[in-house]
């Protein structure tokens, strides 16, 4: 059955200008958005150093976690708990800076399309730091529907299904962050996750807007790493690959199991 799923919105209390911006942005195309309070982990240290393992993140990032980005990821993960309690069966998640492009409406289709196995079907990812690899796709309303072997990146929307529940022991608290929440392809290529993607992307980023993810505006700059730090980082990455090549290949047998 087609139709737009219940949209939540993240947005941190201290950012209300926010909220109405991309509350107007939304309504313009039929969409109700129900916030979502983020969590602000810039403001409680404490919690941001529990919640990321800053070693393998330095590994795999290059640099360590902002406490703000921590939040971020922290504000996803409790968006996606929702779905334990609730009656819906999916979400549209949506960041405060989130636009809707010309191709949204294609949005309320999307779900049917999708196989049954999706989790995560990214909206926001463009040319620039969208998946690549592609096994499987699907037309619908105008926009193309794809399983990358390598997911893109960005949060600004997705669509999550109550299936990503059975990650749950893969965050916080239950497990410390190793990546940024929009590192799909690491929840991909370590964890066996189902996303795809949305081509053209149905929502885009306003580039125009402050980051509240670097508190204060900071760069999250890569730092100088020792030759033993380059090494963990290169072994990580390299590790990645026989999984994501036994979950890719997994998912694209399934995925051609209606054809044969």
């Amino acid at each position: 059955m087609g139709g737009m799923p219940p949209a939540y919105v993240i947005n941190l209390d201290r950012s209300p200008d926010r909220l109405a911006a991309v509350r107007a942005r939304f309504a313009a195309v039929g969409v109700d958005l129900v916030r979502f309070a983020g969590i602000d982990a810039a403001a409680c240290p404490d919690l941001a150093a529990r919640s990321v393992d800053q070693e393998r993140f330095h590994a795999f990032m290059g640099r360590v976690a902002q406490p703000g980005e921590v939040g971020r990821a922290l504000s996803h993960f409790a968006v996606w708990e929702t779905l334990a309690g609730g009656d819906a069966e999916m979400l549209l998640v949506l960041e405060d800076d989130a636009v809707p492009t010309e191709h949204f409406d294609a949005v309320a289709s999307i779900a049917e399309v999708l196989p049954d196995d999706w989790e995560i079907c990214l909206l926001s990812s463009d040319g620039a730091s969208g998946g690549r690899g592609t096994f499987w796709s699907a037309a619908v309303g105008g926009v193309a529907l794809r399983r990358h072997w390598r997911p893109g990146y960005l949060a600004a929307g997705y669509l999550v299904h109550r299936r990503i529940l059975r990650h749950r022991d893969l965050w916080p608290p239950r497990a410390k962050l190793a990546f940024p929440i929009d590192g799909w392809r690491y929840w991909a290529w370590r964890h066996g996750v189902a996303i795809y993607a949305v081509l053209p992307r149905p929502v885009r980023s306003d580039r125009t807007a402050p980051s509240t993810i670097d508190h204060g505006g900071a760069v999250r700059a890569k730092r100088a790493r020792t030759l033993g730090q380059l090494l963990r980082s290169q072994s990580l990455r390299f590790a990645m690959l026989p999984r994501g090549a036994y979950f890719a290949a997994r998912a694209w047998w399934r995925l051609k199991a209606p054809a044969r």
